[in-house]
């Protein structure tokens, strides 16, 4: 997949993503990049879902600094405030999130949260992202079998 950064300059960046979403008819795989994340998608052989990112966010200065330089000047948005309008615009048009990442305790708390913050909120799978390659697999297949109903 080449990789397509959002320029994060623009005034709604998550109703972009819903729109590009809805047009697409299928999902969608968006992803906030920090340093870390930028490593192991250069460094790690396991790192099959970052080779699959429709888009990327820049979520860190260094980041959001490098990508200006090679694609022009790119604004960066905060991961959380992305994730939050996205979530909330999710639930507005009843389309079904993913969550893949934090560690399980941190993606517990963040289940919760959603699920009282924004009731209504369609949550298709939930991984942590330290559940190694056969995480990545059960997330793929959640995903997947979830996606139709």
């Amino acid at each position: 997949t080449a990789l397509s950064f959002v320029d994060t300059r623009s005034a709604d960046v998550s109703a972009g993503l819903i729109y590009e979403y809805i047009n697409a008819n299928r999902s969608i795989h968006v992803c906030t990049i920090n340093a870390e994340i930028a490593w192991s998608y250069l460094n790690d052989p396991c790192s099959t879902l970052l080779k699959e990112v429709d888009c990327w966010v820049s979520d860190g200065v260094g980041v959001s600094l490098k990508v200006g330089l090679f694609l022009g000047a790119m604004g960066k948005i905060a991961g959380l405030d992305l994730a939050e309008n996205l979530i909330s615009a999710s639930r507005d048009y009843g389309l079904k999130i993913a969550l893949f990442g934090p560690k399980s305790y941190i993606l517990e708390r963040a289940l919760s949260y959603i699920q009282t913050k924004y009731l209504g909120s369609r949550i298709c799978a939930a991984i942590d992202g330290y559940s190694g390659f056969e995480g990545i697999l059960k997330f793929k297949s959640l995903c997947k079998d979830n996606a139709a109903d």
